[in-house]
């Protein structure tokens, strides 16, 4: 069915240790989406972004600035 989604461009980050949610589940679900957001995955990050919130500012940050250029 058709699913709600943001009607401006949007982002998913995740870790890819993320010990909660399955990064094949996110990638399928992203791939079901048109047109979808961007997806960022971090390496080696658990799913509460632990010892790497300032890298997921930066990334944050990054997009937010691309979207709005």
């Amino acid at each position: 069915g058709l699913e709600s989604q943001p009607q401006c461009p949007w982002l998913v980050v995740q870790g890819d240790q993320d010990e909660l949610v399955e990064i094949v589940e996110t990638v399928a679900w992203i791939d079901s989406l048109e047109p979808g957001p961007e997806l960022m995955i971090i390496p080696e990050a658990e799913h509460f972004f632990h010892g790497r919130l300032i890298e997921l500012r930066e990334v944050l940050m990054a997009f937010v600035e691309k979207t709005n250029a």
